[in-house]
């Protein structure tokens, strides 16, 4: 039979081995150039991990990613009267990136 081959100390490594595997496959994660990650650990604030590639322990931190480009909002067109009395209608997009990511990340969490 093909499974005499295998004894039982060949078996329960193969299963560590795999259960080991698992354990930090579960655990990597990409933090992208426009993103920022906190960890938090056994839910309160850790660190703020930049961009590449990081491991976490798995079941005990949490990341939790913070995009952090520049965003944009449309605002209300409106109708304004300038100086010399004609109406008009503003059309206005507001543009904003947060300047000190690492801080305004660390703020959200340590409310």
């Amino acid at each position: 039979m093909v499974f005499e081959a295998f004894d039982a100390e060949s078996i329960a490594a193969g299963i560590g081995i795999l259960i080991v595997a698992i354990f930090i496959a579960r655990g990597l994660r990409v933090v992208r150039p426009t993103e920022r990650m906190a960890v938090e650990r056994l839910g309160k604030f850790e660190r703020i991990k930049d961009q590449g590639i990081t491991w976490i322990i798995p079941f005990v931190h949490k990341s939790i990613f913070v995009n952090i480009t520049e965003q944009m909002t449309d605002v209300e067109s409106q109708e304004i009267i300038t100086k010399d009395n004609l109406n008009a209608r503003v059309a206005a997009q507001v543009y904003y990136k947060v300047r000190e990511d690492d801080a305004s990340v660390r703020m959200l969490f340590t409310k």
